[in-house]
């Protein structure tokens, strides 16, 4: 949970990868990894709070990420992540920046290799003008206002097409 005025950020990790601060010098956030939501009743996850800066962002990524495979077969990893969005310099359209950057980085390093998992990157970028947020209640007719927003700002391409595919997903 967000909030847009203050910055402050209230995340837990249900199992999944370790997310990215994005500023001067990125860091991993390392919080409890818990258990894979969904898999129990009681998860029983723990809630991190940090307060986002005007320059500061988060990236979000899945497994398929950093396990993608050289024809060397190396791993990408989380050291090389690092470097790929170290100096990103978080502004207006950081966001944007940051995923293409990343996957460029990705499909260099695999070459010729195909993914064997999924990969997903999600970026949110503070910057000094503000945000600007759509409120919605997490409800599937929700995704009509969604998808208009997400048109408006990006176009409609394949690929967003494809992003809000997991949108959809997510709030079904």
């Amino acid at each position: 949970v967000l909030d847009i005025n203050t910055g402050e950020l209230c995340y837990a990790n249900a199992g999944h990868t370790y997310p990215v601060l994005l500023k001067e010098n990125p860091e991993f956030l390392f919080p409890d990894s818990g258990i894979a939501i969904g898999m129990f009743e009681n998860s029983d996850l723990k809630d991190y709070t940090i307060t986002l800066s005007p320059t500061d962002g988060i990236l979000l990524y899945t497994d398929g990420l950093t396990e993608a495979v050289s024809p060397q077969n190396t791993f990408f990893g989380m050291d090389r992540l690092l470097d790929v969005v170290k100096g990103i310099q978080i502004e207006a359209d950081a966001s944007r920046e940051v995923v293409l950057k990343v996957s460029r980085a990705v499909a260099e390093f695999c070459d010729s290799n195909e993914p064997f998992d999924d990969m997903a990157i999600l970026t949110l970028a503070r910057s000094e003008s503000g945000c600007q947020g759509l409120k919605l209640p997490v409800t599937l007719s929700s995704f009509d206002e969604i998808k208009k927003a997400v048109f408006t700002a990006a176009g409609d391409t394949p690929e967003i097409r494809r992003a809000l595919l997991a949108c959809d997903e997510t709030l079904t």
